[in-house]
C-alpha cells in the first residue's frame, strides 16, 4: 500500500512548535521531510528544548536532520 503523501517532498526551517508539528504530521503520512537548523539551536519553549525531551522526539518523528551552518 502507497503512503498518501509519499510522493512529497517538505523541506522543514521551522523556528517555533506549530509549523513543526504540521510536518511531523505530514511525515506521518509518508511526506519525505528534511529538517534543517543551525547548530545549536533549541526551540523557544522549554519544554521542547533539548534532545532529552519527549516533545522534541514527538514533533521530529519521522524527519531526517541536517545541520548547517552559513557563516
Amino acid at each position: 500500500m502507497k503512503e498518501a503523501l509519499g510522493h512529497i517532498k517538505l523541506i522543514d526551517l521551522c523556528r517555533s512548535y506549530p509549523p513543526a508539528f504540521a510536518s511531523a504530521i505530514m511525515a506521518d503520512f509518508g511526506a519525505d521531510v528534511i529538517k534543517i537548523d543551525v547548530p545549536g539551536f533549541s526551540f523557544p519553549l522549554p519544554l521542547l528544548q533539548g534532545p532529552e525531551s519527549w516533545a522534541f522526539w514527538f514533533v521530529n518523528k519521522n524527519k531526517r536532520a541536517l545541520s548547517l551552518n552559513l557563516k
